[in-house]
């Protein structure tokens, strides 16, 4: 006596349809959460850049206001004014 099978060919093929679905849905799931810490990382790397020029910016303007503050002195000591 030979066993029957409770799967048919169209119930393989559909259950091999549905796995392929799932496995697809689990792709675009990673590429978009790839694209989203992507998006993420670029977002923190331009902010630290741009915390980085903007204290070179208040470096820059500090010493640019010490280089005024030393020639007004030194004009003041010639009577340049």
């Amino acid at each position: 006596m030979t066993a029957t099978s409770n799967f048919t060919s169209t119930s393989i093929t559909t259950g091999s349809t549905k796995m392929y679905s799932l496995q697809e849905a689990l792709a675009r799931e990673r590429m978009s959460e790839s694209r989203r810490e992507a998006r993420i990382s670029r977002i923190a790397s331009q902010m630290a850049s741009a915390r980085r020029w903007r204290r070179l910016e208040r470096i820059a303007r500090s010493a640019h206001q010490r280089h005024v503050e030393s020639v007004d002195r030194a004009a003041a000591a010639l009577n340049w004014d």
